[in-house]
């Protein structure tokens, strides 16, 4: 079946769409590495809740999409789950690997640790 120019959009759409999901429900992955210790069941909570959403996009724009073009939604929401998903699994896995590096937040009103700051 020939492309159109819609193909690439609505590829461009699910991919960014996937994207911008994340973005609105969790904090970076530089956030999650630095916390994950303290903090992975939480952030990873919120990766899943916007796997799900993402995988709403997809089949939304999918079902726009014409007939013979459903895949362009589908391959650019895949790619952009799978790399952003990527990033975060990745992260949590750094962040759990780093035992003495300062973390963002406190916890009980203590910092957790004062490596690297001045007093």
């Amino acid at each position: 079946m020939a492309r159109t120019e819609s193909d690439a959009a609505l590829f461009g759409i699910a991919y960014l769409g996937v994207k911008d999901i994340y973005s609105a429900d969790n904090s970076s992955p530089q956030t999650t590495e630095i916390n994950a210790r303290h903090r992975v069941g939480t952030l990873m909570k919120w990766v899943n809740i916007a796997a799900v959403e993402s995988v709403g996009l997809i089949l939304l724009l999918m079902s726009a999409a014409p007939p013979g073009h459903k895949r362009w939604p589908l391959m650019g929401g895949v790619i952009g789950l799978i790399v952003t998903y990527s990033q975060y699994l990745y992260a949590k896995a750094c962040g759990l690997m780093s035992i003495d590096q300062p973390v963002t937040e406190q916890f009980g009103g203590q910092p957790t640790s004062t490596k690297g700051r001045t007093r």
